[in-house]
């Protein structure tokens, strides 16, 4: 017994160190660059560590974060807090809780699948989680998606527990209640989630009815604030900007649907056509058809999404040898379906998109709540499969078997080491606004010689005020200035920042008749026609050129 346990100590620990390599080995330069959201989070807590309040003087938030118009959730940014001050204001310190959370979530996801199966399926399914691409992805980028699967996971094992030990039922509602104030999607999945929980293991509760009711309440009690930002204006924000009933999504959409309902018009009656062809049918089929492209083989295993910043483009979530053993874990589970860890599993699997299908477009870091299901799902499949090979007595088919997945696996997980560590950062310095550290380090170092610096946004419409906010560590006293700083809200409720000091930023570069002498122009490459040679330069990794500086008087 304790020759296994030493045995398994080892295995998981050697997950565990794997697992935080794997997330933490140069973090401050992979991803290359730095994204709006991420300079948001780590400016946000700076101005909180400096002056307890957030980038538009708000004191202490505790409900949402203004940021750039979207409203972003709290608890993340209280997180980034600590390793800033810690660590200072930099890509690690922002990046950090995701990275820690995703060795976190290997860890819980070990304990979830002992609980549900066995200590072996537990190692592989934590194994499989440690090295997955998606989950290094995301673990690696200040994406708040990353952070809930923690508290989900964690959430899921104390209720578990609760069937024997009452009172983990209490622990169990806390987690899931804290994962609200760190990400919009589990608003829907985690009281869905729950609610099937609670008709699926009714009875086990019925056994536990004064602690289940009383957690339930205070479970209601924690979230009051976010149903309250659920229905506010701020609270619907970013569903208003991206989803598929935001104003850009629905012109798409109108066109489409007059367009064929012309057609149809032409042939058969007009109340007919409207009742095919109308802007509620269209919303429904487009949110189905974005639900079911969640399972999609194309979008898991081969290709994935093209969205650069939230996975690697053109790659699958999913190692394809994972494949096999999902499809033959699903089939047990849902031949088995009255099991306890079918009706843990599956209802997650089946309810994890139901957020991210509303995204009027592709936005991969919603589906990072699904981990780490497909992962269990694999472990199990594999030894469902093993221990049938098993039970056949032949041993050569079996150590076969093995040394075929082992060697697959490996392959392509170094592939992906390399693919990533190597190669993704010389590619990916569009998708996290590469130049921009260099960009106003070097501004930083003259602004004194100028009056005035003017920044174009042709090219990138970023929220480039925070990339500069965040490489010039701006006093935060300074920017809640109101004379320091011109800013406001356009037609989408993003906000326009377009003036930070002697810093003006425009959406294309004006004539040299409108700018002053003892100016300083940033554009990007190419966006002035002139034989003036710029006075510095910034290109990307991959050395395409980013952004050329002139001094107005030279042109």
């Amino acid at each position: 017994m304790n020759i296994i346990f030493n045995k398994n100590f080892i295995f998981i620990t050697i997950i565990i160190i794997l697992s935080f390599f794997l997330r933490f080995i140069n973090l401050n330069t992979i991803p290359n660059g730095l994204s709006d959201d991420e300079a948001a989070f780590g400016y946000n807590a700076f101005s909180i560590i400096k002056t307890r309040h957030d980038e538009w003087g708000k004191y202490l938030p505790i409900t949402t974060f203004k940021s750039f118009g979207d409203y972003k959730l709290p608890l993340y940014f209280y997180l980034t807090a600590v390793p800033v001050w810690v660590f200072g204001l930099n890509e690690f310190a922002v990046r950090f809780p995701t990275a820690i959370f995703g060795v976190f979530s290997v860890v819980a996801t070990y304990f979830l699948v002992k609980k549900l199966f066995d200590e072996k399926t537990g190692l592989l399914a934590a194994f499989l989680l440690a090295i997955s691409p998606f989950h290094i992805f995301v673990s690696r980028h200040a994406l708040e998606s990353a952070v809930p699967i923690f508290f989900i996971i964690t959430g899921t094992i104390f209720f578990i527990k609760s069937f024997k030990d009452k009172r983990m039922i209490y622990l169990s509602l806390f987690f899931f209640a804290f994962s609200l104030y760190i990400y919009r999607s589990t608003w829907i999945f985690v009281p869905i989630y729950l609610a099937a929980l609670v008709i699926l293991f009714k009875h086990e509760l019925a056994k536990n009815l004064k602690n289940t009711i009383l957690a339930i309440a205070i479970f209601a009690i924690l979230a009051t604030p976010i149903i309250i930002i659920s229905i506010s204006t701020s609270g619907s924000s970013r569903l208003r900007q991206i989803g598929i009933t935001s104003e850009f999504n629905m012109i798409g959409l109108v066109n489409d649907i007059n367009y064929q309902r012309g057609i149809c018009q032409e042939r058969l009656p007009q109340m007919l056509c409207k009742s095919i062809y109308n802007k509620y049918f269209a919303v429904g089929t487009k949110y189905i058809s974005n639900y079911v492209s969640h399972y999609s083989p194309q979008l898991l295993f081969i290709s994935g999404s093209f969205n650069g910043e939230q996975m690697m483009s053109g790659r699958g979530f999913l190692y394809f040898i994972e494949l096999p053993f999902i499809i033959i874990a699903l089939l047990v589970l849902g031949k088995n379906y009255k099991k306890l860890e079918s009706k843990i599993l599956l209802p997650w699997l089946l309810i994890y998109p139901l957020a991210s299908a509303s995204a009027g477009f592709e936005t991969p870091g919603r589906q990072a709540i699904s981990m780490p299901i497909w992962q269990i799902l694999a472990a199990v499949g594999f030894f469902i499969f093993y221990n049938y090979i098993t039970k056949l007595k032949l041993t050569f088919l079996k150590s076969a078997i093995i040394a075929i997945f082992s060697l697959i696996l490996i392959y392509q997980f170094g592939k992906f080491t390399i693919d990533y560590f190597i190669i993704y950062p010389q590619n990916s310095g569009k998708n996290f606004r590469y130049g921009y550290k260099k960009l106003f380090t070097y501004l930083k170092s003259q602004e004194q010689n100028y009056d005035k610096i003017v920044i174009s946004n042709k090219i990138d419409q970023s929220h480039q005020y925070i990339l500069q906010l965040f490489f010039q560590q701006v006093n935060p006293s300074d920017f809640l200035n109101p004379t320091y700083v011109d800013r406001y809200f356009d037609n989408k409720g993003w906000v326009v920042v377009t003036r930070i000091g002697k810093y003006n930023y425009v959406s294309s570069a004006p004539g040299l008749e409108n700018l002053s002498l003892n100016t300083l122009i940033v554009v990007n490459y190419g966006e002035i026609n002139t034989n003036v040679k710029p006075i510095y330069q910034i290109n990307y990794p991959d050395g395409e050129k980013e952004f050329d500086i002139f001094k107005v008087d030279d042109l």
